[in-house]
C-alpha cells in the first residue's frame, strides 16, 4: 500500500496526543480531518493503520485515534485497520465509539495465526536451514511457528534446550541477547534501565555515551534509537521480556508502581513473564506464590494478580506448569477456582460474534453467552478431568463454568467431551440423587453455604451434564432413572426444557421419568384424600397451559416415536381411568367404520381432551404434541395410512384420538380427503365435533356427561 499511495499508520509512541489540533499542528495539516482524509483517499489510500490498538492507554491519544476514525467514518468506503494481540478478550476496546464503528461497517475480526503447513513448506524452500526447527516434533514447534519468535530463536545457541517463549526470554536476558562476554553486565544493565523506565510508563532513556554493549544492542535489533540518544525497545515483545525477567530477579522492585489502578496493556505481559520464569525455573511454585502475594496487597487492583493467575495455562509448558502446582490448586479449591474464573472472565469473547448462520447472518444469542478461544480453558479442564477424583467440591462451581465457555468446541471433540461428561455426571449423581454415596472431596464443607447457593450449584451443574449427555448416555440414563425412582418433581421441572437433546439419547428413561413424576401409585392413594381430585399428582400443574410445545412430547416424537407414544398413551390412559373409575365403557363411545370393519371407541367424553377441555394438561399436551407431529411427518411425506394408524392406536383406544385424527386430517386435506370419509360419515361425531361435550363442574366436584352415565366425583371435606 504505501508504495502504491501515501497511507497513516498511528501507534502508541508516535501518536500525538490531545485529538485533531494537535495531530495536525504536528503533521503541518493546515485542512480538516475529513478534507485532510478525503484528499488522502482521492489518491489512493483509503486506508487508516492503527498499530496495537490495545496499547493506547493514554486519554489523549485515545482521543486522537477516535476524531480521526470519526472523521474516516464520513468518508464512503475508507477503511480501518487495526491490530491487536490475541491474548485476553479480544473484544472491541471499550474506549472505542461503538457508534463509529458501526458507521464503519462493524468491526471484522481476522486472526492472524501461526504459520501453516502450506506455509512453512514455502519457508522451508526458500531456507532450507529452517527445516529442522520448523518440524513439528522439534522441541519449540511452538515457538517457531510465530515468525518474529523464530527470528529470535535463530540466535540460540541451542535451540533445542529451548521449549518455551520464557525460556526464549530467559536466555535472552541472561546473555543480553548474544552480547559478548564482557560486554553482558554493562548490556544487562541497560536493558534493566529500560525495563524499569517501561513499568513506569517511560517511553525509553536517554543515553549520551557510546558503548560496546549500546552498539551491539542496536545492531541486533534488541534496541532502537528513536532519536538521537533517545534508546527505547525495537519490538515490543522484548520489553515484555525484559519486564519479566527484570521482576522475577527480585520481585520487590513492585513497591515502585502503583497496584491500586488497573494494569497497563504495556506492563501486562511483563507481569506474566515475571509469573512464567518463577513457574518454569523454580523447583516448585513457591516462588510464583511469593509473587502473587506482592500483586495481592490490601487496595491493589485485581488485574494485576490476574496477570500472574493466566501464566499458568498461557505457558508452552501449561500442562507441566498445572501439575507442578497442582497440590497448591486442589489444597483448598479456592486457587482453581479463581484460575478457573480468571479464564471465564478475561479470556472470552461473545459467542455470537463466533458463529454464522448459513446465510451469514449473526447467531442470535445473548452477550452473556461466551467462548474461550485462547486454548487456556482446554488446557486446564484437560487437567482437571485428569485430576477428577481430587476436585474439591468448592471448585466444582467454577469448573462448570470452564465447560460451559467451551461447550461448542467440546462437541468437536468427542473423546475429550466423552471424559469431560462422564466426569459431570459423576459429579452430579453424587449431588443430586438422593442418599448416593458422596466421595467428592470436602463435600461437608459447602453444606455450610446457605441452601439457595449449593442449589444453584447443583442446577448450573445438572445444565451443563444434560447439555454433553448425547458424549455419556449410560451415565445420562442410570442418571434418569435414579432421578425417577425420588419422584421429585422439581428436578423433572428443571429437565424437561432440555428434552430435545435427551430425547435422541434416552427417549425411554426420559418417558419413564415423566411418567413417575405424575403418575402416582394406586396404593398411596386414599378415598378421601385430596389427590383423589386430580388423575396426576401436582406436578401436573407444570404443562398449564395445555401446549404441543410443553417438553418432552414434541421431542420425543421426533426422536423416538415410539417412546413418545407410549407416554402419551399412557398418561391418557391414566386419565381415563381415574376419571371413570375403571368401569367398562359399555355402548358409551363412537363407532366408526374405518374401511376395514367397524371399530368402537369409548368415552365419548374424553372427545374434546384436545381441544382444552381437560383438567389433565399433561395429558392434552400430549394430544397436542402429537396433531403437531403427525402434521410434520405429513409434511414430510409420511403415507396418510401409517399416520393415521400412530395416531388412532390399537382397538381400545379412546375417542380422544378421533379429534386429533380428524384435526390432523382437516389441516391436510389435499392428502387426507379420502381418509377423512369415515369420520365425516359419522353423524354423532360431526355433532360432538360442532356442538362440543364440554365438561360440566359443579361445586361438589367434576361430573363427566356420557352418551349412557353420568358419573360425579365428590370432593366434599371430611
Amino acid at each position: 500500500m504505501a508504495r502504491l499511495a501515501p497511507i497513516i499508520v498511528l501507534d502508541r509512541d508516535a501518536t500525538p496526543s490531545g485529538g485533531w489540533l494537535p495531530f495536525s499542528n504536528a503533521l503541518g495539516i493546515p485542512d480538516s480531518a475529513v478534507e485532510f482524509l478525503t484528499d488522502l483517499a482521492a489518491s489512493g489510500g483509503a486506508m487508516l493503520f492503527i498499530d496495537g490498538i490495545d496499547m493506547f492507554d493514554d486519554r489523549g491519544r485515545q482521543r486522537t485515534v477516535m476524531e480521526l476514525m470519526r472523521a474516516a467514518s464520513a468518508i464512503p468506503g475508507f477503511t480501518v485497520i487495526a491490530t491487536k494481540r490475541t491474548v485476553g478478550r479480544v473484544d472491541v476496546e471499550p474506549w472505542l465509539d461503538e457508534g463509529i464503528v458501526d458507521v464503519l461497517g462493524g468491526a471484522h475480526r481476522v486472526r492472524v495465526g501461526p504459520l501453516s503447513e502450506d506455509e512453512v513448506a514455502i519457508l522451508v524452500d526458500q531456507a532450507p536451514d529452517l527445516r529442522l526447527l520448523l518440524n513439528p516434533k522439534h522441541p519449540a514447534a511452538g515457538l517457531a511457528r510465530n515468525l518474529y519468535r523464530l527470528s529470535r530463536l535463530l540466535k540460540v545457541p541451542s535451540a533445542t534446550e529451548v521449549r518455551t517463549e520464557a525460556a526464549m526470554a530467559d536466555v535472552w536476558w541472561k546473555r543480553a541477547d548474544g552480547t559478548p562476554a564482557t560486554a553482558v553486565p554493562a548490556a544487562q544493565r541497560l536493558l534493566a534501565a529500560l525495563a524499569a523506565g517501561a513499568m513506569k510508563g517511560e517511553d525509553g532513556i536517554d543515553l549520551t555515551e557510546d558503548s560496546s554493549a549500546r552498539s551491539h544492542l542496536l545492531g541486533t535489533l534488541t534496541l532502537k534509537e528513536v532519536r538521537r540518544d533517545r534508546l527505547d525497545f525495537y519490538h515490543d515483545v522484548l520489553r515484555d521480556w525484559a519486564i519479566g525477567n527484570y521482576i522475577a530477579e527480585d520481585s520487590s522492585r513492585l513497591a515502585a508502581l502503583d497496584l491500586s489502578v488497573p494494569v497497563s496493556p504495556r506492563v501486562a505481559r511483563g507481569i506474566e513473564f515475571a509469573a512464567r520464569l518463577a513457574l518454569e525455573t523454580g523447583a516448585d511454585y513457591s516462588t510464583w506464590t511469593d509473587l502473587l502475594a506482592h500483586l495481592s496487597q490490601q487496595g491493589a487492583h485485581g488485574s494485576w494478580r490476574r496477570q500472574a493467575i493466566l501464566a499458568l495455562p498461557r505457558s508452552e509448558a501449561g500442562f507441566e506448569l498445572l501439575e507442578k502446582c497442582g497440590a497448591g490448586l486442589l489444597a483448598d479449591g479456592a486457587a482453581l477456582l479463581e484460575l478457573c474464573t480468571t479464564i471465564a472472565a478475561a479470556e472470552t469473547v461473545a459467542t455470537a460474534d463466533l458463529m454464522t448462520m448459513p446465510d451469514g447472518s449473526k447467531v442470535n444469542l445473548p452477550r452473556s453467552y461466551r467462548t474461550n478461544i485462547t486454548g487456556s480453558a482446554v488446557l486446564l479442564l484437560r487437567w482437571v478431568v485428569a485430576h477428577a477424583a481430587e476436585i474439591p467440591m468448592s471448585a466444582i462451581g467454577a469448573v462448570v463454568e470452564l465447560v460451559q465457555i467451551q461447550i461448542y468446541l467440546l462437541k468437536h471433540l468427542r473423546s475429550f467431551a466423552e471424559q469431560t461428561a462422564v466426569m459431570l455426571f459423576g459429579w452430579l449423581r453424587q449431588l443430586d440423587v438422593r442418599d448416593a454415596e458422596v466421595t467428592i472431596p470436602r463435600e461437608r464443607s459447602f453444606g455450610q453455604l446457605a441452601s439457595d447457593a449449593r442449589r444453584s450449584a447443583i442446577e448450573h451443574l445438572r445444565l451443563t451434564a444434560v447439555l454433553l449427555g448425547e458424549f455419556a448416555p449410560d451415565q445420562l440414563k442410570a442418571y434418569l432413572r435414579e432421578l425417577g425412582g425420588e419422584r421429585e418433581s422439581y428436578k423433572v421441572e428443571a429437565i424437561r426444557p432440555f428434552s430435545k437433546m435427551i430425547a435422541p439419547v434416552a427417549p425411554a428413561e426420559l418417558a419413564d421419568l415423566v411418567l413417575s413424576s405424575l403418575i402416582e401409585k394406586r396404593e398411596r392413594r386414599g378415598r378421601r384424600d385430596r389427590s383423589m381430585e386430580r388423575a396426576f399428582a401436582f406436578a401436573d400443574s407444570d404443562y398449564l397451559p395445555a401446549s404441543p410445545a410443553q417438553p418432552p412430547f414434541l421431542d420425543l416424537l421426533e426422536s423416538g416415536a415410539a417412546e413418545g407414544l407410549r407416554l402419551i398413551r399412557t398418561l391418557v390412559a391414566e386419565a381415563i381411568a381415574f376419571n371413570t373409575d375403571g368401569l367398562a365403557p359399555e355402548d358409551d363411545g363412537f363407532t366408526i367404520n374405518l374401511g376395514h370393519g367397524s371399530r368402537f371407541f369409548p368415552w365419548t367424553s374424553s372427545y374434546l381432551w384436545s381441544r382444552d377441555q381437560s383438567h389433565e394438561y399433561s395429558a392434552a399436551s400430549g394430544l397436542k404434541a402429537l396433531e403437531a407431529g403427525s402434521q410434520q411427518r405429513l409434511d414430510d411425506g409420511v403415507p396418510v395410512d401409517e399416520v393415521l394408524t400412530d395416531i388412532l392406536g390399537s382397538e381400545g383406544s379412546c375417542a380422544a384420538y378421533l379429534l386429533v385424527a380428524i384435526d390432523v386430517l382437516l389441516s391436510h386435506f389435499g392428502v387426507g380427503r379420502d381418509v377423512l370419509a369415515p369420520f365425516i360419515a359419522a353423524p354423532e361425531l360431526l355433532a360432538a365435533t360442532t356442538r362440543g361435550r364440554p365438561m360440566i363442574t359443579s361445586g361438589q366436584g367434576s361430573i363427566y356427561q356420557s352418551g349412557r352415565s353420568r358419573m360425579e366425583r365428590s370432593s366434599s371435606p371430611t
